[in-house]
């Protein structure tokens, strides 16, 4: 966790009012996700923050994505650690893009694989074993998944929980969380390496069509340059 919270310009939380997409020929597909009523638990943040990932349609039908990142949906709260280093991808930490589910009065935070948040471990967060479907999945829902696994859902952290053990996480270790969030990539990759898929297909949006050849997010205690 030590490396994640170097890397932290600020913990928010806040709903996803809007998705855009963009597309140029020179930096290929981006998807833009605007998070709305955002409060801020680590760090400095605006009150509403935009999210730019790389991938989304393209010109000739197909969807161009990345299996590493965090797919986000419309109309979903989420608490999300943002970069302040620089990136090529997404400005999220280790893709925590969490996902608020309530199911039956209790919250659990979500990752975008359906796993919950159980702790803090030294390399990062913690999770179950999968709990949820993917937001736009049908015909299993949260109650009937939680309820198959009881143990691990009784070890799920909720925001309040979680946001405390990161707390006393960066006072024991003095550390802290800040820095300058950058909404911009460094473009020190080249867009078309990464396969694509058909736009539209049965596959899952977060699946790509073969290997994805991208460069790393680079781990760096200070921001390059940006376009």
């Amino acid at each position: 966790m030590p490396r994640a919270i170097e890397q932290t310009s600020a913990v928010i939380e806040g709903v996803v009012s809007r998705i855009e997409y963009e597309y140029t020929e020179e930096e290929g597909p981006w998807t833009v996700v605007t998070l709305s009523n955002t409060q801020t638990h680590l760090g400095k943040a605006p009150s509403e923050v935009k999210i730019r990932q790389f991938g989304g349609p393209l010109p000739n039908g197909h969807r161009l994505v990345v299996a590493e990142l965090t797919e986000l949906f419309h109309g979903e709260r989420y608490l999300m650690f943002l970069r302040n280093t620089a990136w090529n991808l997404s400005p999220i930490v280790s893709q925590y893009a969490l996902r608020v589910e309530i199911v039956g009065g209790r919250e659990f935070l979500v990752n975008d694989e359906g796993q919950a948040i159980i702790g803090l471990g030294e390399s990062g967060l913690e999770f179950s074993s999968p709990l949820f479907p993917r937001p736009d999945v049908s015909g299993i829902s949260p109650s009937q998944e939680t309820a198959t696994r009881p143990v691990a859902a009784a070890l799920a952290l909720d925001r309040a929980q979680l946001i405390g053990l990161l707390k006393a996480e960066v006072s024991t270790r003095g550390a802290r969380v800040g820095g300058e969030f950058f909404d911009c990539p460094a473009g020190e990759f080249q867009w078309r390496r990464v396969a694509t898929m058909p736009h539209g297909a049965n596959t899952s949006p977060a699946t790509p069509a073969g290997p994805v050849r991208s460069s790393p997010e680079r781990d760096i205690s200070r921001p390059s340059p940006h376009r």
